[in-house]
C-alpha cells in the first residue's frame, strides 16, 4: 500500500523509535522495518543514478561545503582529548 510506505519511510526519515514501526506494522499501518530498509537503498541507488546522468547532461552543477566540528571537553586530559572533526558536503544543483 502507497500510504504504508509513505508513513514508514517518514517515520523512518524522523528518527522514530524501531519499537514504534514495528507497533504500527503490527496494525497494518506501515511496513516493516526490513522493507524500510530495503526501500531506503533502492531509492539511494536510484537517486545516485540520476544524478550521475544528470551531471553528464552539464545541466547540474556541483557544491562543495567543508565545516569544521570541534568537539572540546571542559578539562582535557591525556585520556580525553578534544576532537575536532572536518567534514565535506557536496549537492547538485540544477542549472
Amino acid at each position: 500500500n502507497m500510504l504504508q510506505s509513505i508513513l514508514s519511510i517518514f517515520a523512518h526519515s524522523t528518527g522514530t523509535p524501531a519499537k514504534v514501526i514495528d507497533l504500527l506494522a503490527h496494525a497494518g499501518l506501515s511496513v516493516s522495518i526490513s522493507s524500510i530498509k530495503k526501500a531506503v537503498v533502492s531509492l539511494s541507488v536510484k537517486a545516485g543514478i540520476h544524478i550521475k546522468q544528470s551531471i553528464h547532461t552539464l545541466q547540474m552543477a556541483l557544491t562543495y561545503n567543508n565545516f569544521d566540528i570541534d568537539f572540546k571537553t571542559s578539562q582535557p586530559t591525556v585520556e580525553h582529548q578534544s576532537t575536532f572533526i572536518s567534514v565535506i558536503s557536496a549537492m547538485v544543483i540544477p542549472l
